[in-house]
């Protein structure tokens, strides 16, 4: 697991903290700020091995999911208003344009400068869950979910509070 660079160089630098895995639970430390002043938070990658701030998109995973199934366990109950606890799919292993972040990183909304597909699998909280779809020049993509975006957001909700968040089914 390699934790990331996350923030661009005029952005506050957050790194993931330490990732344990510990009989086969893999758990993401807190967020350490750097310098202050971003709203950004840390990621953490899969990859073959690291070296501590070293990026090489070579060493990152490229999983085969085809005609496979990947489950995972996530506890969000923790997981207020306002944390995104996401999951999500991007070719950072065949992309080899550094990003403006420094660490390969790419995604469909450029948050680091360079596109790319994106399957978010989880996007949430406990209040709210949004999965979506993205080809590498659609920001917007096609998911569905419940909650989230804020006030004016026009987005899918696709669940109803009674299907998903505290007391829902």
């Amino acid at each position: 697991v390699v934790r990331s660079n996350h923030s661009k160089p005029t952005d506050t630098f957050y790194y993931a903290g330490p990732v344990t895995v510990d009989d086969g639970v893999l758990s993401p430390g807190m967020l350490e700020e750097v310098i202050s002043g971003s709203r950004n938070g840390g990621r953490a990658y899969l990859a073959s091995s690291c070296t501590e701030e070293e990026y090489d998109p070579s060493t990152y995973a490229a999983l085969n999911l085809l005609d496979k199934t990947f489950t995972y366990t996530t506890d969000l109950s923790n997981a207020d208003c306002g944390c995104n606890g996401a999951m999500y799919l991007v070719s950072m292993a065949q992309n080899t344009d550094e990003s403006e972040c420094g660490d390969f990183y790419c995604d469909a909304n450029s948050v680091c400068g360079v596109r790319c597909s994106e399957i978010d699998i989880q996007e949430g909280n406990k209040y709210s869950w949004h999965s979506t779809l993205h080809v590498a020049a659609d920001g917007d993509g096609a998911g569905g979910g419940y909650g989230g975006g804020g006030e004016g957001w026009n987005g899918p909700r696709d669940f109803s509070g009674s299907a998903y968040g505290p007391g829902g089914s």
